[in-house]
């Protein structure tokens, strides 16, 4: 994954009814959310579609939403 994508905060909500965690990414609003059945598979399905995402702005000449303001920049 590349560094990018290790700039976005991630939150990890429990368990739906389909016992699935949802993961959801602030910076991108009720847009983009990952499933998974372990919270660690969600967040690793939410790291490899938010670089697709993040990709896909690329591709189109348009900046992705700020990353969170509370978390490090990374070098």
């Amino acid at each position: 994954m590349g560094p990018i994508v290790d700039q976005y905060r991630f939150v990890v909500h429990p368990k739906d009814a389909d016992g699935d965690y949802l993961v959801t990414c602030p910076a991108f609003g009720s847009e983009f959310s990952a499933f998974g059945s372990t919270p660690e598979e969600a967040l690793r399905e939410a790291r490899t579609t938010l670089e697709a995402v993040i990709e896909v702005y690329q591709e189109y000449g348009t900046s992705p939403p700020e990353p969170d303001p509370c978390l490090p920049e990374h070098n």
